[in-house]
């Protein structure tokens, strides 16, 4: 093994035996694919790759670096595991995380929540760029693993996770968007054929909307008043002298 595939874990706050990313071409797959939902992701970070049936009781548990843990032999290992994993959904749910999202950006996640989580596999997956154009991404982070603890700030969050804009943040951008209608075209009535004027121009400099979308922002900002500047010079306090 060299030394520079040597990133160690990062479950449970300890530094557990070096392992690497199984050479099974399927498991190594699942860094190719373009997202990973939410289960996938928790299953992944704290080392899972597939759950096996046994019989009734016993399940087989195949891990990340090819390892198969089996029920009874293996139970208070595979407890811990999936103590971990339950506790990783947890947390997401409360975070309001839900849906697909791009591997980096789990992988980003499972530094911040680093102590339920085990990739033992990142360098790996880096250095053979398993996970293609999505390896820029990680590589800041690969990069700030010594001696198998991460380096890396709080700010590796989930950046798909959006919060809606404000009613007030909504107000000044249709402003914006009324006040610059209003400059380009120095127009302050709405013709007939005048929104079809306005998408046809955005389109001729290649900015394309879907209709929906670009009616109804269009007319939420049409409906706002452009106020009249020849009304005499204002004071400070905005009234006409």
């Amino acid at each position: 093994m060299q030394d520079d595939k040597k990133l160690g874990t990062l479950s449970a706050g300890e530094v557990r035996s070096l392992r690497r990313l199984s050479d099974d071409e399927k498991i190594r797959d699942i860094f190719r694919y373009k997202f990973w939902d939410v289960e996938e992701a928790a299953s992944y970070l704290v080392g899972f790759y597939d759950i096996n049936s046994l019989n009734d009781n016993n399940d087989e548990f195949i891990m990340l670096d090819g390892r198969s843990l089996k029920d009874p032999d293996d139970s208070g290992e595979i407890e811990e595991i999936w103590g971990r994993y339950r506790r990783l959904l947890r947390v997401w749910k409360k975070s309001g995380l839900k849906g697909r999202h791009r591997p980096a950006t789990y992988i980003k996640l499972g530094f911040r929540d680093r102590d339920l989580c085990d990739i033992f596999w990142l360098g790996d997956v880096v250095q053979q760029r398993l996970l293609g154009s999505e390896t820029e991404r990680i590589l800041p982070i690969a990069a700030g693993v010594v001696d198998g603890v991460p380096k890396v700030s709080e700010s590796a969050d989930l950046p798909e996770v959006k919060k809606e804009i404000s009613h007030s943040q909504r107000q000044v951008l249709l402003k914006m968007i009324r006040g610059l209608i209003a400059v380009s075209y120095g127009k302050t009535d709405v013709p007939r054929g005048f929104k079809e004027e306005i998408k046809k121009d955005l389109e001729r400099k290649g900015f394309s909307f879907a209709p929906g979308t670009f009616y109804k922002h269009l007319n939420a900002a049409l409906e706002i008043e452009v106020p009249s500047v020849g009304g005499g010079e204002k004071s400070d306090e905005g009234e006409s002298r």
